[in-house]
């Protein structure tokens, strides 16, 4: 796929795996590349005239070129696309492909005027796409901004109604014809309804130019002929409280259901694209949700889903950095199953579009750095830099070779003790000296000895007392001594080492800035990451 000079994403040429999930942050593209691919592959040209107006273009003297380029093509395509496709010779034989093109430029003087084209092309022709030859691709889109209730509900353009339209009756359509016709007999009887066609007529004939008489009223089935026969059908489901309409359900399944049906009513589609599918739903359902849109036989989804996102391949994500551009990571990722399944788990791909990220061995890291850099007026979260933790220097391994460079690429630092240098280094394939060109930082011996030796014994003293968790005579006495003059930095250290988790918490909510600024790895840290 590629998109050249469009307003909302960078220039973008990528290429799409079986299936391509977008992930990233808010307002970096995702959507717009879902919708720019529905544009060239659904879209009608006047739609097209609407959808690219001047605000789209980025520079508005050059034009908007969107292009995908559809492999795997059968005989069938080739029939539709007969002189359209390109034959290309490989090592596994001849290879279909079909490349389509839509290019959006301006008028110069009137920027309001713009051409459009749509076109198949390959080397030395470009040939115009007709509307029969667009849903030959098969292709179907499912926005974000979808309702359930319109999806589900009695309007004309849902999804339900849609399933309903397309029911072959055979030859129960008779049956159901004459059904209605008795139906509708037994309206133009019922004595209440007499009534109110009177009522009416004589409202009406009081603001009407004429009289309108009872027998000028009548209450009549919305729609009984043709392929209409079902178009007053609800589908309902048997719950706990009794059959409810589709649409009368929860949210979450309303979601789910919406997904669903869109999979029944598309069953011819071959590229299923839907923005946002964990709508609504809970982790699981949103993990389910993944597993079936995986089993597709090509998705394009945009997500934020760590649970949708487990549910593919490596090598299928295309990640967004904050500033747009794009991560992918090549094939042979895939192949590493036993890698797969320890380090492409949910809980480990919230860093996937990330600006930068830090490993460290622990939780009590984690809480730590987290208040240290707030107290340095370095908001993580904000920053868009995320903390991963390893649990253990051992397995420092998996997120360097997943977010390093020889994967996704990401800003990577890492917070190690002194003990366990020499594994990273190890993984890294350098000398423990060489480490800190790679972005490690190592704390000497590790972060407790860091936090104690910077801020000194009365100050982590006060600070955890203040925090309201720990009694200041327990600390002493724990430390075996009967005056807390007599703490040495060592003891201190040794024993925020036994409960370090709870530690760390009591320090998060109590470091200052001054606290920052007293411990040396941290303050190379802050640094490192301020300058990004």
């Amino acid at each position: 796929m590629r998109i050249v000079n469009h307003a909302r994403v960078p220039d973008l040429d990528f290429e799409v795996r079986r299936h391509l999930v977008l992930v990233g942050t808010n307002a970096v593209g995702k959507t717009t590349v879902i919708r720019t691919l529905n544009a060239l592959l659904k879209a009608s040209t006047s739609q097209l005239h609407a959808w690219f107006g001047p605000d789209m273009l980025r520079d508005q003297a050059a034009p908007l070129v969107v292009e995908a380029t559809l492999s795997g093509l059968d005989s069938e395509d080739k029939a539709w696309f007969a002189d359209d496709v390109e034959v290309l010779m490989t090592s596994a034989g001849p290879q279909l492909r079909l490349t389509i093109r839509l290019t959006v430029t301006l008028d110069q003087i009137d920027p309001e005027l713009k051409t459009v084209q749509r076109e198949f092309v390959k080397v030395g022709v470009a040939r115009p796409v007709r509307p029969n030859q667009l849903s030959a691709i098969g292709w179907s889109y499912l926005p974000a901004d979808r309702s359930a209730d319109r999806e589900l509900g009695g309007g004309r353009t849902g999804t339900a109604r849609a399933l309903l339209a397309e029911v072959d009756l055979g030859s129960e359509a008779a049956d159901l014809r004459t059904a209605l016709g008795q139906y509708q007999t037994v309206l133009d009887k019922a004595s209440a309804l007499v009534t109110l066609r009177g009522s009416i007529a004589t409202a009406l004939s009081a603001v009407y130019p004429r009289q309108v008489s009872p027998d000028d009223m009548s209450v009549q089935l919305r729609e009984v002929d043709g392929d209409a026969l079902l178009g007053d059908v609800d589908i309902h489901i048997r719950t706990d409280r009794g059959p409810v309409r589709l649409h009368e359900q929860s949210d979450g399944l309303r979601a789910l259901t919406t997904i669903a049906l869109h999979q029944v009513h598309r069953r011819t589609a071959r590229i299923v694209a839907v923005d946002e599918p964990e709508v609504h739903l809970h982790p699981r359902a949103q993990a389910r949700i993944g597993a079936v849109l995986a089993e597709a036989l090509q998705a394009i989804l945009a997500t934020q889903s760590p649970q949708v996102l487990a549910a593919f391949r490596p090598s299928e994500i295309v990640a967004f950095a904050p500033d747009g551009a794009i991560r992918q990571v090549p094939l042979n990722l895939d192949e590493d199953w036993k890698f797969r399944q320890h380090s492409w788990l949910d809980s480990t791909l919230e860093p996937l579009t990330a600006r930068a990220l830090v490993a460290v061995e622990g939780i009590s890291d984690r809480v730590l750095l987290h208040a240290l850099a707030r107290a340095s007026a370095l908001d993580l979260d904000q920053a868009g830099i995320s903390v991963v933790v390893v649990n253990g220097a051992t397995n420092f391994g998996p997120p360097l070779r997943l977010f390093g460079p020889a994967g996704f690429n990401i800003a990577m630092f890492t917070l190690v003790d002194e003990a366990e240098a020499a594994i990273v280094a190890g993984v890294l394939g350098c000398a423990v000296a060489d480490l800190d060109q790679h972005n490690v930082l190592i704390s000497r011996s590790d972060l407790e000895d860091e936090y104690v030796r910077g801020l000194g014994v009365p100050r982590v003293l006060d600070a955890l007392e203040a925090s309201g968790m720990y009694a200041r005579r327990a600390i002493v006495g724990a430390c075996r001594v009967s005056d807390e003059k007599d703490i040495t930095e060592e003891s201190l250290a040794d024993w925020c080492r036994q409960g370090k988790i709870k530690v760390a918490a009591a320090l998060a909510t109590q470091v200052t800035a001054v606290d920052a600024s007293a411990i040396p790895v941290i303050v190379d840290l802050m640094k490192r990451l301020g300058a990004l």
